[in-house]
């Protein structure tokens, strides 16, 4: 298999093209806006961070939190839950069950093999992904 090693600097352009594919779709709906974006998984938060930041929203990180925040009001919708690649789905899933609540998620890279489809991704890589903060083994 074939390897991608993101440098910061490509990994930013991917940042920037999945905050504003996130922006134009939800500009089509007005009066809709994330209220919070969650990275649950430590190498999520790299993600969760950058977006928050481009998006201009808080970041919660902790599934313990967004708990809380469905006792409180209805978050559905009102959350993006970000992960660097879904392979499965299994997470997300997981997470909405969990919180008993339905999450938009927002991705970089979507598995080819997956059969979960995150509501906003840029790519679909053929190759094994390393993010800059990773160590490749090679």
């Amino acid at each position: 298999m074939d390897i991608l090693r993101l440098d910061w600097n490509e990994y930013h352009k991917y940042i920037d093209k999945l905050a504003d594919k996130i922006q134009t779709s939800k500009s089509k709906a007005k009066s809709f806006a994330y209220k919070y974006v969650a990275g649950l998984e430590p190498d999520d938060l790299f993600i969760a961070v950058h977006l928050s930041h481009r998006l201009g929203i808080p970041v919660i990180t902790d599934i313990n939190l967004l708990s809380m925040l469905t006792n409180f009001s209805d978050t559905n919708g009102l959350v993006l839950v970000v992960s660097n690649i879904v392979e499965t789905g299994h997470t997300f899933e997981s997470i909405m069950e969990q919180t008993g609540c339905q999450f938009d998620t927002a991705v970089i890279f979507k598995d080819e093999n997956s059969n979960y489809k995150p509501t906003h991704y840029i790519k679909i890589p053929k190759e094994h992904i390393y993010f800059p903060w990773e160590k490749c083994g090679l």
